[in-house]
């Protein structure tokens, strides 16, 4: 129960953080391409869409893929 616990103030506190970042971040008009076979179309869509999705499953695994994603995006912006 305990290691569930902090799982899930963990993500709550990675969930927080990238709705900071991405409340004051620019969000790109243009597609990025997080990887191979990761394109974004609608970067402003894709942050709306996945911060929901972190939200709604803050306390299941299911979010982690969702949370890497924004991080990784996170990071592009943040180079460019």
């Amino acid at each position: 129960m305990r290691g569930r616990s902090k799982r899930n103030k963990e993500q709550g506190a990675r969930i927080n953080g990238l709705v900071d970042f991405f409340k004051s971040a620019k969000i790109p008009d243009a597609p990025i391409q997080l990887g191979p076979g990761e394109k974004i179309i609608d970067v402003k869509k894709f942050v709306t869409s996945h911060l929901k999705t972190a939200r709604t499953y803050q306390d299941a695994s299911i979010c982690i893929p969702y949370l890497n994603r924004l991080e990784k995006l996170k990071s592009i912006i943040h180079e460019n």
